[in-house]
């Protein structure tokens, strides 16, 4: 019997019995290779009920990272009331969640892509993601305690963080990253944060010593370099001056995901010069 029919489960117990058939398969299976056809028929629906409450599987990773992360946010407010460093605190949230990704690498890639095609804070809030609301709130105690620069407004930089996010978790997968996803990511980070202090003498040594440190990987490029792909078919050059950017896409093979890389990125750096260019 289709259980979307059936007056004795609610619409939250019905959307939450797709969540876990669709997360139980794709740990099986592999995301790539689970259907939507397969997901109704373990739910015990029909497909279209389905697409419903979905309109793509990865609004179904997003909303699934978000329920099973909703303690680190939790978390995050109980250190506000302690009074604890709000940029600590950011810290310490990306690297949990990094870390929880981490623990479960087949859903990252569609989780990244599902955040970029959930554009809207809205669309976000709809799946149930709420990361950007704590984010935007320890953002601007931050700019109040003069820890990063306060002319910035708050969602854009938690828009840039975000991004940069969505771009570390989706390189790491794909390039096979033997280093810790949590570690990738707080490089990306303090690369921001270190743009967006205020102007300290000491920022300048601070700067030298995080430029020695951090490799070149393709979710912390400048300037123009260029990122060599694992899929050696294809190059992509980003190339970022005076606020304009210049995407090139190169590729002997019409692949499919290199296209989608390519697209990807191309969102993404776009974003970043929209908001500094």
């Amino acid at each position: 019997m289709d259980i979307s029919a059936s007056g004795s489960e609610s619409r939250h117990d019905r959307r939450q019995t797709f969540l876990d058939a669709a997360v139980r398969l794709f740990q099986e299976k592999g995301y790539d290779q689970v259907s939507y056809d397969e997901i109704a028929k373990s739910a015990g629906v029909s497909r279209p009920t389905v697409f419903n409450y979905f309109p793509f599987k990865e609004a179904m990773v997003v909303e699934k990272v978000g329920q099973e992360t909703i303690e680190l946010l939790i978390n995050a407010e109980n250190e506000l009331e302690l009074g604890k460093s709000p940029l600590d605190i950011t810290r310490r949230l990306l690297g949990y969640l990094a870390d929880y990704l981490q623990e479960k690498p087949f859903l990252v890639r569609p989780f990244a892509l599902g955040l970029l095609r959930l554009m809207g804070s809205e669309e976000r809030r709809a799946h149930g993601w709420r990361i950007e609301e704590i984010l935007g709130e320890l953002i601007r105690l931050s700019q109040n305690e003069g820890l990063i620069r306060p002319e910035i407004p708050s969602h854009k930089v938690v828009f840039l963080i975000m991004s940069i996010f969505e771009t570390t978790a989706f390189n790491w997968i794909e390039m096979n990253n033997n280093r810790p996803l949590a570690q990738e990511l707080l490089y990306n980070f303090q690369l921001i944060i270190n743009g967006l202090k205020l102007n300290k003498p000491a920022d300048k040594k601070e700067n030298e010593n995080l430029s020695r440190q951090i490799p070149i990987t393709a979710a912390n490029k400048t300037d123009t370099e260029t990122v060599n792909e694992a899929d050696s078919s294809a190059k992509v050059s980003l190339t970022l001056n005076s606020g304009s950017s210049e995407i090139e896409s190169k590729s002997s093979k019409d692949s499919p995901l290199v296209s989608e890389k390519s697209a990807f990125w191309a969102k993404i750096w776009q974003k970043i010069i929209k908001i500094f260019g």
